[in-house]
């Protein structure tokens, strides 16, 4: 089974407003729900991060499209980043020429971890 790492970061003043916006980034993945981390970012707003359990017995390549498939309900213009075989991953950006969809979201990337890497760093 495949896991993905995400990383949001959430233009919020508190918590509960960064966890509103969570759960909308959340839901827009087309997952009911995931356990997260949150924490207060030095440059303002809160930062979240929280891993993924894809569909079982996907191949490399079908696991990767999947992760690229839900990252565009967040927005498009992606930037990938990595090499596609053994490392990709990926940042949206408010501050690029990306398109985000989810209000309050200001970045986020995502991580397809290898399947020896399942934990939030």
């Amino acid at each position: 089974m495949h896991t993905s790492r995400w990383t949001f970061h959430l233009d919020a003043s508190y918590q509960k407003g960064a966890e509103i916006v969570l759960h909308q980034c959340v839901k827009a993945l087309g997952f009911p729900s995931a356990a997260y981390k949150m924490e207060a970012a030095s440059s303002g707003g809160y930062r979240a991060s929280l891993s993924l359990q894809h569909i079982p017995d996907l191949s490399w390549p079908e696991a990767l499209y999947e992760v690229m498939q839900h990252a565009q309900q967040l927005g498009v213009g992606w930037v990938l980043l990595g090499h596609l075989d053994t490392d990709p991953h990926a940042i949206l950006n408010r501050d690029s020429h990306s398109r985000i969809k989810i209000p309050g979201l200001s970045w986020a990337e995502w991580h397809l971890a290898a399947p020896q890497e399942t934990t939030i760093s």
